[in-house]
């Protein structure tokens, strides 16, 4: 069974790119957009070692505006998303030692400690926890990212070249007031 995950692992890592930076002190890169949580298709991938989040988005028809920020929409905070630009954001991350990710029925993610048989459950790691307010209407999601392309496979088994913002750093998750679906 491992032997048909490493593939997998490795495709995923492929896709991904480095998950963490190459040098400490190096400068983040990509630039900054706004996501209100919500409606929207979220894939979730959870393998032994890494989770991918992938979010189906909609573009902003103007700048950043807390207020006029629909729920599954993402905005640039200095001009309106264009059409041609990707309508995925995918936030990829490892997963070390005796942690395990789950899937909930409602879409977010949990963290367990595995050990001597027991699985105790532990709080997530604030990036995590972040990305898991992408799931409600009710928050806004600062995130860094790049655009980047990656491979997947039609249904068909055909490939296939997908536009995604790539995450790069998580920044803070705003509430905002109680949506009429929240």
């Amino acid at each position: 069974m491992k032997r048909r995950l490493l593939p997998a692992i490795a495709l995923t890592a492929l896709a991904l790119g480095p998950l963490v930076p190459e040098r400490a002190d190096a400068a983040p890169t990509g630039y900054t957009i706004y996501c209100r949580g919500g409606q929207g298709l979220t894939e979730l991938n959870v393998h032994p070692s890494v989770v991918i989040l992938q979010k189906h988005i909609l573009h902003g028809a103007e700048a950043y505006d807390p207020a006029a920020l629909q729920p599954g929409t993402c905005a640039w905070p200095d001009r309106p998303m264009r059409a041609d630009e990707p309508r995925r954001v995918m936030y990829g991350r490892e997963v070390k030692g005796r942690d395990q990710i789950t899937v909930r029925g409602n879409m977010q993610l949990g963290l367990w400690r595995v050990g001597r048989g027991v699985q105790v459950e532990q709080p997530l790691p604030s990036d995590l926890a972040t990305i898991n307010k992408l799931q409600s209407p009710n928050f806004i999601v600062e995130l860094r990212v790049t655009s980047s392309t990656i491979r997947t496979k039609l249904r068909q088994g055909q490939p296939r070249d997908v536009k995604v913002l790539k995450v790069t750093e998580v920044g803070v998750a705003r509430q905002i007031a109680q949506s009429q679906r929240g």
